[in-house]
């Protein structure tokens, strides 16, 4: 990514509705100058999600190269987005990580949407240990698809809780975007 792209680059921040405490996802919302979010929820099908997630992206600068950080729910909704989408809207991509997504929701995709995405950017999965929703191995399994990698936080959990900030996932962020 060059000097212009990374000064014009919006963080995409998509969240799990389902997640009402305050996480570490507010504070990145406060602390990057350019950020749109979005809201899913695991109970919408996957089209509908998809085309909230066109509509988020719509509202940032046409030109605009984004990075995309997903969250639970919102990673299937990510992934279902990029499925349907051009290559041509693929390229505004510069990296995306897949926070504690929910397996479950690769289990039960009817139609397999989800297991058919593919990335050509920068792609990380990104799970807590003892993660009960999203064990390494799924995780895994998730990155291989997409032609990403799976990476286990040194925090527990479902990641969902304010980790001050998670200093941890900010760097690997700036890592994917300088690579």
């Amino acid at each position: 990514m060059n000097l212009r792209e990374r000064e014009d680059l919006h963080l995409l921040l998509l969240r799990d509705a389902d997640v009402r405490q305050r996480m570490w996802l507010d504070r990145w919302e406060v602390s990057y100058p350019q950020v749109v979010t979005a809201q899913f929820a695991a109970a919408n099908g996957l089209p509908e999600q998809s085309r909230q997630l066109q509509a988020a992206i719509d509202s940032a600068s046409a030109e605009s190269p984004l990075f995309v950080v997903a969250h639970g729910a919102a990673c299937a909704a990510f992934c279902a987005w990029l499925f349907d989408s051009s290559v041509l809207q693929q390229k505004r991509i510069k990296g995306v990580m897949l926070v504690a997504p929910l397996f479950l929701q690769w289990q039960n995709d009817a139609e397999n949407t989800l297991q058919r995405a593919r990335a050509s950017f920068p792609t990380a999965v990104v799970i807590g240990a003892d993660d009960a929703a999203c064990k390494l191995e799924q995780a895994q399994h998730i990155a291989a698809q997409l032609g990403g990698k799976a990476l286990q936080s040194p925090h527990t959990g479902h990641l969902d809780n304010d980790l001050f900030g998670w200093q941890w996932g900010m760097k690997l962020m700036q890592e994917m975007i300088l690579a």
